[in-house]
């Protein structure tokens, strides 16, 4: 069960949502060197 290697998951899920990632309203834009977000998040994890 165990093997030593690096994984990653992520989950996504918002109300208006679901898990359908294109309906999503916030976004994030990159601006020099940081990023300014724009909408409503509910969900963080």
């Amino acid at each position: 069960m165990v093997s030593g290697e690096w994984t990653g998951t992520m989950v996504l899920t918002e109300p208006q949502a679901g898990s359908d990632l294109a309906q999503v309203r916030a976004r994030a834009l990159p601006e020099a060197d940081h990023y300014r977000l724009f909408g409503q998040k509910i969900f963080i994890t």
